[in-house]
């Protein structure tokens, strides 16, 4: 059976709306203001206090970790963005803040793979300043993000990553890979016409939910994802091995 522990150690009282986890330590960051909480795995165990990591007040909403570094994006119709080594968020240092993405926006969803950092804008309804893509080498030189052209403009959601592929789902009844984000994007139009709200990938699997009545299973088959359908209602989705 899967047990849950209530773990209610999180430094501050605030609305957390997303987690990561990279090189030994869980992150969390919060909405309205709240600088992020973390903590290492022995330590969450222990049932230890959170430490409250030195990053600037904002309205944060993707986090992901890769190569070393965790990076959050804004969810304050801006291109705000930080980012940190796991060293620094230990140490207490404070995060590297600049405002390179391609637009202004909700950034809410961001991920690491195939040398790229890869974030969604899903409060744009465009295919040219819905997404936007940076190297490790070029985030660490503080360069400007490149922004990706999407197959269609919809409301983006979710990106994720895997088995050499990136899988981006949008709210409107469609989904886009493409193998590098400065490549082409290939749409992907589900069997089922509804709302897809998250994607993550495990297991040779792409799974998407929605905030209607259908579950979506993207396998991966071949050179390519496939769509399969199923059923189910829920908000949001995570994997790990």
């Amino acid at each position: 059976l899967l047990n849950i522990k209530n773990l209610n150690k999180i430094i501050s009282a605030s609305n957390y709306n997303n987690v990561a986890f990279g090189n030994g330590v869980f992150l969390a960051i919060g909405q309205n203001g709240t600088p992020g909480s973390f903590i290492t795995t022995a330590n969450l165990i222990a049932g230890s206090t959170w430490t409250a990591s030195n990053m600037a007040n904002h309205v944060y909403g993707g986090l992901c970790f890769g190569a070393g570094y965790f990076v959050s994006t804004s969810s304050n119709a801006d291109n705000f963005i930080a980012y940190i080594t796991v060293a620094g968020l230990l140490a207490g240092s404070g995060w590297t803040v600049n405002t390179n993405l391609p637009a202004s926006g909700t950034w809410f969803s961001i991920v690491y793979g195939g040398g790229y950092f890869v974030a969604v804008n899903n409060g744009s309804n465009t295919n040219t300043t819905a997404g936007a893509y940076i190297t490790t080498a070029n985030l660490i030189a503080n360069s400007a993000w490149s922004a990706t052209t999407w197959p269609s403009s919809s409301i983006w959601q979710t990106v994720t990553y895997g088995a050499g592929y990136f899988v981006v789902c949008s709210y409107s009844n469609t989904f886009c890979y493409a193998a590098t984000p400065s490549g082409t994007w290939t749409a992907a139009t589900p069997a089922t016409n509804t709302s897809y709200q998250s994607i993550v990938f495990g297991e040779n699997n792409y799974v998407a939910i929605t905030t209607g009545a259908t579950t979506t299973n993207i396998s991966y088959y071949l050179s390519e994802p496939q769509v399969v359908n199923g059923a189910g209602n829920s908000q949001a989705v995570t994997w790990d091995d």
